[in-house]
């Protein structure tokens, strides 16, 4: 196993697919988006909460991981939809490219470089598409929700 997939693992899995990391009790609100992959059981949940937008992700601890910072972005730059969708544009470009160059700008008064670093961390992804689908599943349901005009 390559170093930088080791310390993506470790880093990044690991730390963001932990139970504790979730995104909180949603048993009392319904989710307003749900975007599932058939094929394997992974599952992403859009609960827009008027002034906070949470992101689950249940299944592989690479879809958990992924949902769990797509939640503390959302918690970061809002609930300003263009902002969402356009980061996650962006890590779809990353996980379908592996490029990080070329990829838009992480608006950086509202995403440390810490975060911005683990987010094209995800570029690994690329090269595996047997869980390159893990992590976009994520990105896409956000940008599907961002596109929406009534989330409602």
């Amino acid at each position: 196993m390559s170093d930088r997939w080791e310390a993506f693992l470790s880093e990044t899995v690991r730390r963001y697919s932990a139970p504790e990391r979730d995104v909180g009790d949603t048993t009392a609100t319904t989710p307003c988006h749900i975007l599932e992959n058939a094929s394997c059981g992974d599952r992403v949940e859009i609960y827009d909460e008027g002034t906070t937008v949470r992101v689950r992700g249940r299944g592989c601890s690479i879809c958990r991981a992924s949902a769990s910072i797509a939640t503390e972005i959302a918690r970061a730059v809002g609930r300003d939809r263009e902002i969402l969708a356009e980061i996650a544009l962006a890590m779809l470009n990353i996980l379908g490219t592996g490029e990080t160059a070329g990829a838009p700008e992480l608006p950086s008064d509202m995403i440390d470089e810490d975060m911005a670093e683990r987010l094209r961390s995800f570029s690994l992804l690329a090269d595996r598409p047997g869980r390159r689908r893990c992590a976009a599943l994520t990105w896409e349901a956000l940008a599907e929700w961002a596109r929406r005009v009534d989330s409602r």
